[in-house]
Formats: structure tokens, C-alpha cells, sequence
């Protein structure tokens, strides 16, 4: 049985994704390392490599050193 999300749940979703990939292009701006985001699932991790493909080809260098790494169960 799935469970449909309201809009605020994914609105809420959303933002916290967005402050998980911001904070990493952060710190990665800051330490000038590579930084790696840990996601679960292979939806996600593309979702978050379109974000910071997409804030690298605007003009944030530093999002070029965030890497998306997936760690499934199976």
C-alpha cells in the first residue's frame, strides 16, 4: 500500500533536499574538496546530480567538486 504525499510534505521534501545539496556545494566552496552526498536510492541521486550539473553550468564552480555516491540495499 502506498501513501500519496500532500503538497506540503513534498514541498518539505523538496526543501530539505535543496538545503542538503546547497550545504554540500557549500562546504565543498569552502574546503575546495570533494564533497560526497550519500542518497539511498538511484531516483534520488539523479535528481541531485541534474541539481548540481545545473548550478555548475550557471557559474558555481564548487558544485563540480560534489559527488553524488548511492548506497542501495540490494
Amino acid at each position: 500500500m502506498t501513501i500519496k504525499k500532500t503538497p506540503l510534505q513534498s514541498r518539505r521534501d523538496a526543501i530539505n533536499w535543496t538545503a542538503y545539496v546547497l550545504q554540500a556545494v557549500d562546504k565543498a566552496r569552502k574546503t575546495k574538496n570533494i564533497v560526497f552526498l550519500d542518497v539511498g536510492r538511484t531516483q534520488t541521486a539523479f535528481i541531485l546530480q541534474d541539481a548540481l550539473t545545473t548550478m555548475a553550468l550557471q557559474g558555481d564552480e564548487a558544485a563540480w567538486n560534489v559527488e553524488v555516491r548511492v548506497h542501495t540495499l540490494h
